[in-house]
């Protein structure tokens, strides 16, 4: 969250536009989609309806948003190499804040959990 806040206190667009692009619209909908196929399958393919409503957002952001995003990093950078330089440093750093974020949540979800009804085993 800390580096979220940072490019957005910066205020600089082309680092906020290149975040929101390829830390978010152009990595997410394979993520999610990934994510929808698992689910589907196992509930045997008795979430159509679910599904559906997720693709269908899967779709908007892979094949409209990422794109409009895309054109406006493209947009504010045009070509100048500094505003270029910007823009893949804040990318390469929110892709690394991502995977943070994921290896966190992955590491959390494969530690025991301790009830307090639960004896702790030394």
């Amino acid at each position: 969250m800390e580096h979220t806040f940072s490019v957005i206190d910066s205020g600089n667009l082309c680092a906020i536009a290149s975040a929101f692009t390829f830390g978010r619209e152009d990595l997410l909908p394979d993520v999610f989609q990934r994510i929808v196929d698992k689910l589907d399958v196992e509930a045997g393919g008795q979430l159509a309806d679910f599904k559906y409503y997720l693709e269908r957002h899967i779709g908007l952001d892979g094949d409209e948003h990422g794109p409009m995003t895309r054109r406006l990093v493209q947009s504010l950078c045009g070509s100048d190499e500094s505003l270029w330089q910007v823009a893949e440093e804040a990318a390469v750093n929110c892709l690394i804040a991502r995977r943070m974020l994921w290896d966190g949540i992955y590491e959390s979800v494969r530690k025991p959990r301790v009830s307090a009804d639960m004896p702790m085993v030394v």
